[in-house]
C-alpha cells in the first residue's frame, strides 16, 4: 500500500512538472538560444530576454559534461559586473501561476538572487520583490503568482560587482498554470 502511494505521488509530480514545461508562458527559459560555439561568452543579446542595464552583455555557459537542470546551456548572472534579465508574457488576472526556475551560487560571497515580479497580489502569498540566498548545488524555487494586470513581468538580478567571474547561475525557468 505504501509503495502503491509513493508511486501515485511520484507519477503526480512527474505529470505536473511536465504540464508545466509544456505550457511554459516564458521563452527560452533554459537559456538555449543562442547557442553557443564556446564554453562560455559574454553576449549583448540573450533570445526573448532584456538585459539591463543597457550595453552590459549577459553570459551564457556551455559545458560538456553538464550538471545543468535542463538542457546544453545556463545563464550566469553578474559574473563580471551586476546586472538583471527580465521577460513579459500575458497572463490572465484572477488565475494562479506557478513560477519556478533552479539556481546556485559559484561562491558563497555571490550567493544572493534578487526576483522582482510585476502585477502580482492576491491570496497567493508571493510578494513582489523578494531576495534568495541560493546554495551551492542546483536548488528548485517555486513560488505561487496571482497577477493582477494583463501583462506580468519577471526579473532577476545580482546586484553589484561580482568577484573576479564567479556569478550566479540560473537555468529552467518556467511560468505555468498547476
Amino acid at each position: 500500500m505504501k509503495m502503491n502511494k509513493k508511486l501515485i505521488l511520484a507519477s503526480s509530480l512527474f505529470l505536473v512538472s511536465t504540464q508545466l514545461f509544456a505550457n511554459n508562458l516564458l521563452q527560452n527559459g533554459s537559456f538555449e538560444s543562442p547557442a553557443l560555439a564556446s564554453t562560455w561568452q559574454h553576449i549583448p543579446t540573450i533570445s526573448n530576454w532584456a538585459i539591463a542595464p543597457a550595453g552590459v552583455k549577459g553570459e551564457l555557459q556551455r559545458e560538456a559534461p553538464n550538471d545543468y537542470p535542463d538542457g546544453k546551456q545556463i545563464l550566469e548572472l553578474a559574473s563580471t559586473t551586476g546586472y538583471s534579465i527580465s521577460q513579459s508574457v500575458v497572463v490572465t488576472v484572477g488565475d494562479k501561476y506557478i513560477l519556478s526556475f533552479w539556481a546556485k551560487y559559484r561562491k558563497a560571497e555571490h550567493n544572493l538572487l534578487d526576483v522582482h515580479l510585476s502585477g502580482t497580489a492576491g491570496d497567493c502569498g508571493t510578494q513582489n520583490d523578494f531576495s534568495i540566498k541560493t546554495t551551492g548545488v542546483w536548488t528548485k524555487y517555486s513560488y505561487c503568482i496571482c497577477p493582477t494586470s494583463r501583462e506580468f513581468k519577471v526579473t532577476f538580478e545580482q546586484k553589484g560587482a561580482a568577484g573576479g567571474g564567479y556569478g550566479l547561475h540560473l537555468d529552467n525557468v518556467i511560468l505555468g498554470q498547476p
